[in-house]
């Protein structure tokens, strides 16, 4: 959000086909193409030119599409159409081909909602993990500076 550019109105006008909307799903084409988001509430409207827009059907919620896509063996399907290439670049006509499983809403929203609990104790767990590992290393430096005599 701190590397945004504004355009004016009658520029978001002239680029309509690239104005987004609340719950769409948009895809990195290139550098690491196949990632995935889905747009948030606050930035309705606004304008991204160089992603793709993906609007899903009305059976299928966007954040499970966006954590459908961004499974690390889809991103292995992304990246098998691109072969051999130097600079990857992801398509529209390639994110029209994509398999997508689509469970019923209630399957979705649970899925979506227990890898979202996941991800969050492997976020805590690896804050913990770091903190212990200054903690370490504060101790180790105590330790063989001489600082802290060690008893034998």
């Amino acid at each position: 959000m701190d590397d945004m550019v504004f355009i004016s109105t009658e520029s978001n006008n002239v680029l309509s086909n690239s104005i987004i909307r609340a719950g769409d799903v948009l895809t990195v084409p290139s550098g690491y193409p196949g990632t995935t988001c889905v747009v948030p509430d606050h930035l309705d409207g606004a304008n991204c030119i160089d992603l793709i827009i993906s609007r899903p059907v009305p059976c299928m919620t966007p954040d499970f599409l966006s954590l459908w896509i961004n499974l690390p063996f889809r991103k292995d399907q992304v990246l098998r159409v691109q072969g051999c290439l130097p600079q990857q670049h992801f398509k529209v006509g390639e994110m029209k081909s994509l398999l997508v499983t689509r469970p019923d809403k209630a399957v979705q929203s649970k899925t979506v909602y227990r890898v979202a609990n996941v991800d969050g104790r492997v976020k805590r767990e690896n804050r913990n993990g770091d903190k212990l590992g200054l903690l370490k290393s504060g101790m180790m430096s105590d330790l063989l500076s001489g600082r802290i005599h060690v008893h034998t």
